[in-house]
């Protein structure tokens, strides 16, 4: 298992991919997640990235939901 100085934080990119089979990087998302499952590889998601995904989630685009992500507020 991989000590705590080997976490990887996970993008909304990398979730939304790995659930939608029509994206682009889907295999490679998947994969990264499957290790994760298998205690292969640490990975981490911060509230906010949970958070956009689970708002976004009635969206067939990937890329609509990564592009909303990674938007700055107004005056930033």
């Amino acid at each position: 298992m991989p000590t705590s100085d080997e976490l990887t934080l996970v993008d909304t990119n990398v979730i939304v991919y790995a659930f939608h089979q029509e994206a682009e990087h889907h295999a490679a998302c998947r994969a990264l997640l499957d290790q994760a499952q298998d205690g292969q590889l640490a990975l981490c998601v911060v509230p906010q990235v949970l958070g956009r995904v689970l708002r976004d989630r009635d969206r067939p685009s990937p890329s609509r939901s990564a592009q909303a992500a990674w938007r700055r507020p107004a005056g930033h």
